[in-house]
């Protein structure tokens, strides 16, 4: 059986993100809209992602977006980060970025529906990061 290592690195990053959020409304305001909308084009990925892998469809171009967004993370979160919380971000989020992949890793599991369903979970994960931080 597949260990789903793309949705469970995507969820366990909105739950880390989430548990910083304190350590973000500290930062400028400038560096928190910033935040906020890197979270917020995580989302709307995840969210597009999961639409086509409902469909049947192959979410073309989110590795790269996805990717994208894990180069950029060190530029987004390095001055809020300490080098520890970076790494281990970055960690998860090299492996996560592989959403087109998910159809391969799911297509044995016998309700790859509810299993997508968890790329919805991540999107509103990294949505409530960017409501949050923009309500402060």
């Amino acid at each position: 059986m597949p260990d789903y290592k793309i949705l469970k690195g995507l969820v366990t990053l909105g739950d880390k993100l989430l548990s910083i959020v304190p350590d973000f409304l500290a930062a400028k305001r400038q560096q928190r809209d910033r935040l906020a909308d890197y979270c917020e084009s995580i989302s709307k990925c995840l969210s597009r992602a999961y639409v086509d892998l409902d469909r049947g469809q192959i979410p073309h171009g989110c590795c790269s977006e996805m990717d994208h967004y894990m180069r950029d993370l060190r530029d987004v979160l390095g001055k809020i980060l300490s080098p520890k919380e970076y790494d281990e971000l970055h960690d998860v989020l090299s492996v996560a970025y592989e959403v087109e992949h998910l159809d391969g890793e799911l297509r044995d599991c016998d309700r790859p529906s509810s299993k997508y369903a968890e790329l919805a979970i991540a999107s509103g994960k990294f949505a409530a990061i960017a409501n949050k931080i923009r309500a402060t």
